[in-house]
This record gives C-alpha cells, structure tokens and sequence, in this order.
C-alpha cells in the first residue's frame, strides 16, 4: 500500500497544474476508493496519507469548477467554492502527512486568498451559539471541559477528519463583522440586474479574462489612479465628489488637477522564459 501511495503522490505532483476538471475529479475518485481500502485493512498512515492526496484533488476540482461559476457569471457560487477550498487546505496545512507536497499546498492557500480579494465582499453575517452538546464525530464520546477524549477537531485519525457533531445549542445574536469566522454568510443586496452584479465584480471578471493559465499565481495590490477632471463632466460643484471621501466635488478633488480613485492592479506571476 505504501508504493500506491508514493505512486499517486508522484502522478499528483507531475500534473500539479493540470487544468481539467475531469482530471482531477477522477483523482479524487481514485483516491477514495483506495482511502477506503486502506481504512478497511486498518492501516491508520495510509490512509491519512490517503485523505491528504483525496483532499488535494478535491481543492483541486473545486478551485477549477469556482473559475469555470466566474465564466459563467455566478459570483456567489463561486466565492463558496473559494471558501471552501480555503478551509480544505487550512486543513491540509494542519495535518502534514505528506511533507514533499507541504510547499505546494501553502502556495494553493496564498492564491486562494489573493482570489478572495478580488470579489468586492466585505461584510458578513456571524451568528453567535451556546453549545449545549457535542459529540466527537470520531469516538461519539460526549464532549466538554471534563471528559475530553483526546481527539481534536480538525485533526484526521485513520483518514477521517474529526469534528463535532452539535447536538443542542442555543442561538444567541447575529453580529455584522468585516473580519468574520466563517466567510460564507455575506452580506449583499438581493434583486440586483446582470449587469449591476457585472459591475459590482468587475475587478474579478478582469483578473479572470485575463489570466495565463488557470493555476498561474496573481496578486492584487490596492492603489490610487489619477483621472482628469473632464471624465466627470456631468458633476457639479455641490456633487458628492467622485473620490467618493463624502466631501462635496468643489471642497475637494475639484481644487486639484484631477480626481484620485481607488484603483487595483492585478500582477500574474508568470515565470520568465529560460
């Protein structure tokens, strides 16, 4: 069983930047299958060295399916897909049973975070619970501060991640937070047009058109850009200037030799040719 693993983890790593959703998918298949053979001869490092492989192929998948939902103009869909992909991997940074793929899976962790940012989400929903009772996904042991059973949330035994199961709990508040646990609750208006939703990501469908390759690595970096005066014609003195700081055009950008706007730059990160 070792030699399959070490042969899936070479085939992982010569297609590293594979662009085929199917590719990957049937990896992710393959590697289950063999995950749940490891499991039922009790060979504990297999399979968590098998899990880590599954888990590689599934971020994967899923970060080739979140650009294809961007083509397709399913922004929503997409951003789950991106927060999804980032927890996998948090999780795959965590539990290091592969060291030789380790670097690889950081580098996939920082792209992701650079796609976040490109989505123009910036406020969310974090609700707040009493958990009354848990359980142990792993042992079903009754978790709370004495009786601990020594398994950790997050952390895979024998190729199963453990977690908790939430058996009673209490909703308490829902704050609204920049800075939130979980990204998935944002908060956005509802009802918009096509084309408001294609403004709104305009950043994104830019850095989308234009990328290389769908793995290449890109950055954003947040910038201000100078525009004359003359692109706001239809602005009046009393207007809210169009820098957009609150103050009126004429106490404002109006005395200068131009309008200063938020601007982002998207650098791809190609390597140079030898």
């Amino acid at each position: 069983m070792a030699t399959d693993v070490e042969t899936y983890c070479d085939l992982i790593v010569g297609n590293w930047l594979h662009d085929s959703i199917d590719w990957w998918l049937s990896k992710y298949e393959t590697l289950n299958v063999a995950l749940d053979s490891a499991r039922g001869e009790g060979d504990a490092q297999t399979a968590n060295q098998l899990w880590y492989l599954s888990t590689v192929a599934a971020v994967r998948t899923q970060f080739l399916q979140a650009l294809k939902d961007v083509d397709e103009e399913l922004f929503y869909k997409a951003w789950d897909k991106f927060v999804k992909i980032e927890s996998g991997l948090e999780v795959l940074i965590l539990n290091r049973f592969l060291p030789e793929l380790e670097q690889q899976v950081r580098d996939f962790h920082s792209l992701i975070i650079e796609w976040q940012k490109l989505f123009p989400y910036g406020v969310f929903f974090s609700p707040g619970y009493l958990i009354k009772k848990r359980r142990c996904s792993i042992c079903n042991s009754i978790r709370n501060p004495w009786s601990e059973c020594g398994h950790q949330p997050r952390r895979v035994y024998a190729g199963k991640m453990c977690s908790d199961i939430i058996e009673d709990a209490k909703f308490l508040e829902l704050s609204i937070v920049k800075n939130p646990v979980q990204k998935y609750s944002v908060v956005r208006a509802h009802g918009s047009t096509p084309e408001e939703e294609r403004l709104k990501h305009a950043v994104l469908i830019y850095a989308r058109e234009n990328l290389p390759s769908a793995f290449t690595k890109l950055k954003s970096v947040k910038t201000t850009i100078l525009r004359p005066h003359s692109d706001f014609s239809q602005f009046s003195e009393k207007d809210a200037c169009p820098c957009k700081s609150g103050n009126s055009y004429a106490s404002c950008c109006l005395k200068g030799e131009g309008v200063r706007q938020p601007h982002i730059d998207i650098i791809y990160l190609v390597p140079a040719e030898p």
